[in-house]
């Protein structure tokens, strides 16, 4: 892991911390969270290799899709976009209050 590879985690953690911390969760809407989720899970665990939920779970379904369209996304990759997703979103969000 490079230096940049390293400092990239660490605003990932922290900007995760903040994300599952920030009242400003309420205005986003379900479609920036399933964003949220699926780049979550593909930095964290990587590709999705899991079992496709059943239709009487549209959550994990939706949830899952989320993930699994991410494909073989690099998770550094993932990383970036959950960080630049934050920065259009909730942190877009505080500097209009």
């Amino acid at each position: 892991m490079t230096n940049t590879d390293k400092e990239i985690k660490t605003e990932f953690e922290r900007v995760v911390e903040e994300v599952n911390g920030s009242s400003e969760n309420k205005s986003i809407t379900n479609d920036t969270k399933l964003k949220f989720y699926g780049y979550y899970k593909q930095a964290t665990l990587g590709e999705c290799t899991t079992q496709k939920p059943g239709l009487f779970d549209p959550v994990g379904r939706a949830k899952w899709e989320a993930w699994n369209k991410l494909g073989k996304m690099k998770q550094i990759d993932a990383m970036c976009a959950y960080i630049e997703l934050y920065y259009k979103t909730i942190q877009t969000n505080k500097t209009k209050k």
